[in-house]
């Protein structure tokens, strides 16, 4: 028997709305990001891409 996974898209408001509080998140870049959904589940240093390190990332990461 074949299994189904049903998952739904993290957006960006959906993961406000769960993890804001616990994660002290602020909205800074406005409403009408909050409907963009999240692809990657990469995390990545910024201080690195700072440092000019920035061929190993992708071009389209969420910052938190």
């Amino acid at each position: 028997m074949a299994t189904t996974h049903v998952t739904k898209s993290l957006t960006v408001g959906r993961l406000l709305d769960q993890m804001g509080g616990i994660l002290q998140l602020e909205l800074v870049g406005g409403e009408g990001m909050l409907s963009r959904e999240i692809t990657s589940s990469e995390v990545s240093s910024p201080g690195l891409a700072l440092a000019g390190f920035v061929e190993r990332f992708p071009s389209n990461p969420v910052q938190v």
